[in-house]
Formats: C-alpha cells, structure tokens, sequence
C-alpha cells in the first residue's frame, strides 16, 4: 500500500479548518489530514510525525504563523509550506515571504487549493524529497513589485523605489539593461528609466531572473558555469522576444516568451547544487557522447531540467504559456497546444544560440524538431527567424 501524504492545516479559526475538511473530502483515500487550532498545536502535531505540506494562517494568537513557519523551516526543511491568509497588513505578508514557499489569499477556491497542493508534491516528488530546503524562493521585493503593478495608481516612481531598496538587484538590472542584448542608444542610469524604455513587465521579468539567479551565485561546481548559463539564458530570451514580436505582437505572449526564454534553463541550477557529483558525471556524459543532457538527467533522476523549473514556477503560480515552454522546450510535440506559443518561440531561441553556448561550455548543439514546426506549418519560418536574431544581434537590439 503506498504512502499518504500528509498534509497539516494550521488556522484558529474553526469554521475555516471545517470549511477544508469538508471541501477536500475527495482526498482522503490519497492525503492523511490534520486540523490544528493554533501554531502551539500544530508544532505538538509534527513532533509526533513530520508533514510533507503544511498551510497556515497568518494572525493567530500565542504562536502566529509567522513564528510558525520559521519554526518548521529550521527543524523540518523538507515540509512544503504555504500561507493562506487573509492578513491584508503588508508588513506582516511581506515578513511570511522568507519561510513560505508560497503565500495564497483565503479566498482561493478549494479547489484551486487542492490544485496547487498537488503542484508542490508532484515538484517534491521529482526532487525526492532532498531539494526542498534550498529550492530559490520569491523575494520580498519582487512580491511588492507585483503588487505595485497589479495596483490601479502604479506608478513608475514607486517601482523604481521599490526595486532600488536592493542594491544589488538594482545594480544587475541596470548592468544587463545596458548591455549589448538591450541595445540602447545612451546609458541607463535609473530603473524608472529602464521601465520606461522597455516597459514594466520587462523590468519585471530582469527582477524574477535575478531573483532566481543571485541564490545560486556562490555555488561553485565542476563543469557548471552560472555565468555562461545566465548569458545563455539572456539570449534565449532576447531571441524568443524577437521572434514572438514577429509572429504576434500581442503584448503579453510577448513579456511570457521573454520570461520563458531567461527562465527555461532554471531547473539545471536546481539539479546542479541538490545532486552536485550526480550532475557533474551526466555533463561529462554529454559531452563525451551523442545522447543530449536532458535524456541523461532523465535516465538519472528520473526527470529532466525542464521539468523540475516548470514545477517550481507552477508553484509559484506564474501563466500557464510559461509553465509550458519551460517545461516542453526540449520536446515541444508533448505540448497539448500545438500553435504558435512562447514555447514555439523558446525552443527555436534555445535552438538558435547553442552555438555560442558549445564554445563556452562544450555543450553538443541541439536540433530544432522540425515534426513540431512542420505540424504548426512554421517549417518555413526558420531562417527568417535566424536572419532576424542575427540581425538584431549586429545591431545590438535582440530585446527591443
């Protein structure tokens, strides 16, 4: 008989733990569920037997969520652990960022929550349950800026603000905005200026790459560059923004296409620090054979780069084209959707520059699946879309 699951909701409230016991009903032959009425009970709970998800409330007396939380981050790293509140104080939500995986208001759907639930076990899963503890998080600052710009009076004043709060994360920003990939005419010197050049949801999408990045930064592994990664993954993005503009220049399959193509690779540096030696010997493999990294990873773990960024960035609720690209764009005919999409534009992109990625890591080239262009009818569409990225690539404008 296979495990269950254990999940442990945490709330003061009771009319709240009755309303999730009786909306998950459904689950109860797959998910062993506990109810407790407090922080301090739910501690004693998992002194008893550790929890694989817990959820709790934030405003809660004796011991607050908050408190919780950290709690269980320091002495059960392993336990996926959620928010769901309906604190509307930001300080308080914003102080729930570092030990949560992930903050849902009170008044999702409960199954929209059963939804997300299985999301993060399926994410725990393919990472065996070892992974969990260091996985990148959301950063304060991007979840206000996020705020900020879902807000009816956002303002870039107040994005600049709140993005200059980090120097470093202001500092990188205006250090790729001002790179040849963005091709401005005269120097950036200010993220108000960046936002308005390039527009919010870019600035969005460089905060969210950066965020991801930064907390691999001191990891330091044989036959793993983060710098050429990151290179690689600006590229691609620039690429995928390219060609996405070209097809259709809808603004928001524009912003998913360049958030998919700087994030499609996240999950190498998720296998590369979790599995350190396991993945410096599957690098070697693939360079020193005709099978591609990502048939090892999945031969070795049991699931591939793709699939681990796409599980993470599920959980972290990002648009579903997103989750797709990240998670097909080695093998886009397994998509279910077979029209143009960010993913189209991502695995041509990746495509694309894997000659300048072989030079700077060894990395065998990849093939475009030309089954998938042929059953889109975009077959023909390749060179003008090689021609396009390397002319916007001499002219140091393969962003704009």
């Amino acid at each position: 008989m296979a495990v269950m699951n254990r999940i442990l909701f945490v709330d003061d409230d009771i009319d709240i733990l009755r309303l999730l016991k009786n909306g998950l009903k459904s689950m109860q032959d797959e998910w062993e569920m506990h109810f407790a009425e407090g922080g301090r009970e739910a501690i004693a709970l998992m002194q008893q037997g550790s929890f694989d998800v817990l959820i709790t409330d934030l405003l809660m007396p004796e011991l607050d969520g908050i408190s919780l939380l950290n709690a269980v981050m320091k002495k059960y790293p392993n336990t996926i652990r959620f928010v769901l509140s309906g604190a509307s104080d930001e300080e308080i939500k914003l102080k729930s960022v570092n030990p949560s995986h992930q903050f849902l208001a009170k008044s999702i759907a409960v199954a929209e929550l059963k939804s997300v639930i299985l999301q993060a076990l399926a994410l725990r899963d393919l990472l065996d349950n070892e992974a969990l503890s260091s996985l990148p998080i959301l950063s304060s600052t991007y979840l206000e800026l996020v705020k900020e710009i879902q807000s009816p009076d956002s303002k870039l004043s107040t994005i600049g603000t709140i993005i200059s709060k980090d120097v470093g994360m202001t500092s990188k920003i205006l250090q790729l905005v001002n790179s040849a990939y963005f091709g401005m005419r005269a120097r950036v010197s200010s993220v108000q200026h960046a936002a308005r050049l390039l527009g919010i949801e870019t600035i969005k999408t460089l905060v969210l790459t950066h965020d991801v990045f930064s907390q691999f930064e001191h990891m330091n592994l044989e036959r793993f560059s983060l710098s050429a990664l990151m290179e690689h993954s600006q590229k691609v993005g620039s690429y995928a923004k390219l060609i996405t503009k070209n097809e259709n220049p809808n603004e928001s399959l524009v912003n998913d296409a360049f958030l998919s193509g700087m994030l499609h690779d996240m999950g190498k540096m998720i296998l590369a620090q979790n599995f350190s030696k396991q993945y410096s010997n599957i690098q070697y493999l693939a360079d020193h054979s005709t099978a591609p990294l990502w048939q090892l990873e999945q031969e070795t773990f049991g699931t591939t780069h793709a699939e681990v960024g796409a599980y993470l960035l599920s959980l972290w609720r990002l648009p579903n084209p997103v989750i797709e690209a990240v998670a097909f764009h080695h093998q886009p005919t397994r998509c279910s959707h077979q029209m143009f999409s960010p993913l189209t534009a991502v695995h041509v992109a990746n495509v694309l520059t894997q000659g300048d990625l072989k030079e700077q890591t060894g990395t065998k080239a990849k093939k475009i699946d030309n089954e998938y262009l042929n059953t889109l009818d975009f077959a023909d569409k390749l060179e003008s879309w090689r021609d396009l990225c390397t002319k916007a690539d001499h002219r140091g404008d393969s962003s704009n």
